[in-house]
This record gives C-alpha cells, structure tokens and sequence, in this order.
C-alpha cells in the first residue's frame, strides 16, 4: 500500500515495582533509519502471510537493504487480523499484534488471534480494535491499547520536511543497481543449470550461497555434482558450526577442486568427507592432500582381487547369508572392504566383484 520513511524514536521506561518514585528515558535507537511497508488486508491465511514474510525478507537480503535480524530488531513484522462472516465483502474490526520478534512469533501470534475473534464471534460478543502484546512463552496475547480511529497514531504533515522529487534518470540509475532478486535466479538456475525446482529454492535461498555455488560452477562446469556437495556436505558442516557460507574456509574454486576428484573417480565419497575437513584445517587444496596421504581411490580390479578374497574368507557368515538369498548382506562384506583398504576402494567396483565371486560359489 505505501512505505513510511521514519526515525525511531526515544521511549520512556516507568518503574513497575512498589514504591518507586522514578522513570527512565531510552535513547539509544533515537534516530535510527526505520523504514516501515505497510501492505494491504489481501492475505487470508496464516500460511500467505508466513510465505509473505519469507519472501520479503530474501528480497531485503539480496537487496542488501537490512540484516534481518529480527532479534535484534533489524527486521519486525507486525500482523494485524481482521475476522468477518464466511460470505461478507466487508472487513471486521482490525486487531494489531506487538512485541513480535520472530517469523515463528507471528505465526503463534496470528494462529491465536484467528481463533480467539473465531470464539468472540460465534458468542456474539463484539472485537475490539485494539493492539496486543504477543507472549511467546505463554502462548496468548495481552491488550497493549485500544484505538478508537486511525487518527489515534496521531500523524500531521511535518512543514519543515520538503516533497522528495526523483528525476526518471536517478530511477533508472537505481534500478540498474538492484541485483538479480531471489525469484529470477532460481527460475535461471533451473533453466540454464539444470537443476531441480528443490535444489534451485534451497540455493537461491541465501544471496551468498548462490553467489557461492556460481562461483564453484565457474571453476569446475558440473553444476549438479556441485549443487549436490555444497547442500548435503557443505551447508550441513556450516550449519552445525553455526557460521554462513561467506565464513567457510574453502573457496569456491577449491571445493569446486575436490568435486572435480570425486567426479573423475580418483577419491569416493567418504575419502572426500575426509579431504574436506583436512582442507579447513590445513588450509590446502584437494590434490594437494590426495596426493600427500596416497588417498587415491583403488579402482584396479587386480589390486582390489586379493582384498575381495580376504574378506570372503574372513566373514564367513554374510557369506552364507548372501548365498541363502539376502542380496543385503553384501553391504556387509563391501564395508570390510573399505576398512582394509583404509576407506580408497571404490565401492561401487568392490560390491560388483564380491557380486561376481559370491554368484560362482553358488
């Protein structure tokens, strides 16, 4: 509907306990740049307006506009719910939700201000129109204040502030700065990456994991091997180190470096894992300590053979399982495998020559 350009104000903070005679002024966001979108009543479910706030917060994160922190006040989102009668055109009695200060917040606080104007309605018992404070440990909201009108916000014209005149070149300028947004770059990533509609959404989530997968696709041009180590290997160390992709150790052309080993075959997947994090700790690259640590993988099925041989001999009862009908049981035996081999046999190429020894000895 319209966007508020505004400065925060100071707030007075009045002693709640017995006896006190005293009351506090807090200035210290005094002055600090506010920026306030105000939409109009169009969303009629807690799920659009979740999906709303999602997708304004991307568009504020690759704008580059906020930080979006909502914890620390960067970010607020305050959710107003009107409720009216299934096939009336006009809008209830407007109730503002405060003190909201996470996305999850306003989820509790919408789903629970739905359903208690659902039972004062049903009761014939009037809303009023009022703001209240959301808390989130105990599940309910609290009256804050109750308005009349709208002219209860008290807004008059400012005469010192001047109208603010932007010339067609200053928007266009403008709007040659906006990058890609959120929404473009996962239908570019699906269309000119080939990637699936999940992975384009959980790499476009974040600006700096696009930029960061872009980056590795340029060093090393296979954008699906890519996709799938920087969301399953990647991201997860990130996330349980609690630290964002810009603050990962490896560059985009150094894991793009390690994919490249894994794709040609010359390591697996776990011998990866493990270059991975030597490469976080070392500060060198994937060839680098491939070759250091003789990690290669063993692809020569006349180095694998007497390791095969060993393992049959040694387990034998997945052996008998196997030959009884439990095709399970080789995952077994291929584990031995990758233990003597100290994790450097390809296990696709061990499972077929276990495969192919255990079916003779039937």
């Amino acid at each position: 509907h319209n966007v508020h350009l505004e400065e925060d104000a100071g707030k007075n903070l009045h002693a709640q306990h017995r006896g006190a005679h005293y009351s506090l002024v807090d200035l210290n966001r005094a002055g600090t740049p506010l920026l306030e979108i105000v939409t109009r009543p169009e969303m009629h479910s807690v799920a659009e307006a979740d999906a709303f706030m999602h997708t304004l917060r991307r568009l504020l994160l690759y704008a580059g506009v906020s930080d979006c922190k909502m914890q620390e006040g960067s970010l607020r989102f305050e959710a107003s719910v009107s409720m009216r009668p299934a096939g009336s055109d006009g809008l209830g009695t407007r109730v503002e939700g405060k003190n909201l200060n996470s996305i999850k917040a306003v989820r509790g606080a919408l789903e629970y201000e739905i359903e208690r104007q659902t039972r004062r309605l049903r009761e014939g018992r009037p809303v009023e129109m009022e703001t209240r404070l959301w808390d989130a440990e105990r599940g309910r909201s609290a009256v804050m204040r109750t308005k009349e009108e709208a002219q209860d916000y008290r807004y008059f014209p400012e005469p010192d502030l001047l109208p603010v005149e932007i010339s067609d070149r200053e928007l266009a300028r403008v709007r040659a700065s906006v990058p890609e947004m959120p929404v473009l770059r996962r239908s570019r990533f699906e269309r000119d990456y080939g990637l699936s509609e999940y992975n384009a959404s959980v790499l476009t989530d974040s600006k700096q994991v696009a930029d960061y997968f872009e980056a590795c696709v340029a060093a090393y041009d296979s954008p699906g091997s890519v996709a799938n180590w920087i969301m399953n290997e990647a991201l997860a160390l990130t996330n349980r180190r609690g630290i964002g992709i810009a603050e990962f150790e490896i560059s985009p052309e150094r894991l793009a470096g390690l994919v490249r080993l894994l794709d040609e075959g010359r390591i697996n997947a776990r011998v990866a894992r493990d270059i991975m994090h030597k490469m976080i700790d070392t500060g060198k690259d994937a060839p680098t300590l491939v070759r250091e640590e003789g990690a290669e993988q063993v692809s020569d099925r006349s180095a694998l053979d007497p390791v095969i041989q060993q393992v049959i001999e040694e387990n034998p009862q997945p052996v008998q399982d196997y030959l009884a009908g439990s095709k399970k049981a080789v995952g077994a035996l291929v584990g031995q495998v990758m233990r003597l081999s100290r994790g450097k046999a390809d296990p696709k190429l061990a499972g077929q020559m276990l495969r192919q020894k255990l079916d003779r000895m039937q």
